[in-house]
């Protein structure tokens, strides 16, 4: 069997052309996502239901990619928020939208319930927001 160039940049830029075509993907879905936080910055996206005193539900509006509801306790110095979502812009939307319509005291604590990407992956969002917060996860 012999070894032919045409043989060797198939199989060599086959490899290449996949790749290629991965990071084009991840390339658009990054800029879609960005394109997407920018344009919903201001944007309510969740319906924040008071519980109890001091107690609050954001419940996550139906919108691409944003599935996870939160737990928010208003406390003397500052507010506790369980699970940071699924994309650290959902979890500024929050910070923000608690700002405007609960309190202005600054986040203190983040709990993330568990390890799942849709209750986790907001949490670098908090660090931007409240450098000093307590983050507790197990």
């Amino acid at each position: 069997m012999g070894h032919s160039r045409r043989g060797f940049l198939k199989s060599t830029l086959g490899a290449a052309w996949t790749a290629a075509s991965l990071l084009e993907q991840a390339v658009f879905r990054a800029a879609h996502a960005n394109a997407f936080a920018a344009a919903n910055a201001g944007a309510k996206l969740f319906d924040i239901e008071k519980v109890a005193d001091g107690v609050y539900g954001a419940v996550a509006r139906p919108v691409p990619i944003l599935n996870c509801n939160a737990v928010v306790f208003e406390l003397s110095d500052g507010v506790l928020i369980v699970d940071t979502h699924s994309k650290p812009s959902a979890a500024a939307a929050l910070a923000a939208q608690l700002k405007r319509e609960v309190s202005g005291k600054p986040v203190k604590y983040v709990v993330n319930s568990h390890f799942h990407w849709d209750h986790s992956q907001g949490g670098a969002a908090y660090r931007k927001l409240s450098p000093k917060a307590d983050v507790i996860a197990s």
